[in-house]
């Protein structure tokens, strides 16, 4: 039996999540839909956190986290499929050699990615690779081995207010590279050699923070 809170009513367990509210604050519907955790994982409620494992599967289940860190292990990204509630994606140190998501199902909740300490670069004709994320509001790419942004990298992300691209092998920024953060406020990207800077990479958005 199930005890409804603040009441002496009890329900059978089997009236629990039916879709109809059988406790007074309607607590026996709560959290019906928590996702399974994950092998090699540790979920609590709509987070979760795996450390050192491996996503190469992918499933027609849906699984509704909210919050996902994936660090230190190895990932497959078309496993993100599954993930379509996100609001919060970290996948340090995964080895990611690209992170382009053309073809990916839209996680259109999300607001922060953090794919710091990879291995991603992009070619000159990378685009859209974050199109499945319009309301990102930060992107750290900090610590991989890019050596150049892109023009049309960010051209469905013009909510971001946060870059981080420090500590890349960026060796130049063109005018385009942010053209289409219009908005950002914060870009991080300092570098331990010199970086050659267009004059007018900056001179269409209202950046406060720069780190160079």
């Amino acid at each position: 039996m199930f005890r409804c809170k603040d009441s002496l009513k009890c329900i059978r367990v089997n009236d629990m999540c039916n879709g109809r509210a059988d406790c007074i604050y309607g607590e026996d519907e709560l959290l019906c839909d928590l996702p399974s955790c994950p092998k090699q994982c540790s979920c609590l409620q709509y987070a979760m956190s795996c450390a050192s494992a491996n996503f190469y599967y992918t499933s027609l289940v849906h699984m509704h986290f909210k919050y996902a860190s994936i660090t230190n292990g190895s990932i497959n990204i078309e496993v993100l499929d599954m993930f379509g509630d996100l609001v919060v994606l970290q996948l340090h140190n995964n080895k990611l050699r690209t992170f382009c998501l053309e073809g990916i199902r839209a996680i259109p909740y999300l607001k922060s990615l953090d794919i710091s300490s990879n291995l991603v670069s992009y070619g000159s004709q990378a685009r859209n690779c974050f199109k499945p994320m319009p309301d990102m509001i930060m992107i750290n790419l900090s610590y991989n081995h890019m050596k150049f942004l892109p023009a049309k990298l960010f051209t469905q992300n013009n909510k971001v207010e946060l870059l981080d691209i420090s500590l890349n092998f960026i060796i130049s920024l063109q005018e385009m590279s942010l053209k289409r953060l219009n908005i950002l406020k914060a870009f991080l990207f300092t570098q331990d050699h010199n970086v050659m800077i267009d004059r007018k990479t900056f001179s269409f958005s209202n950046v406060e923070l720069i780190h160079p």
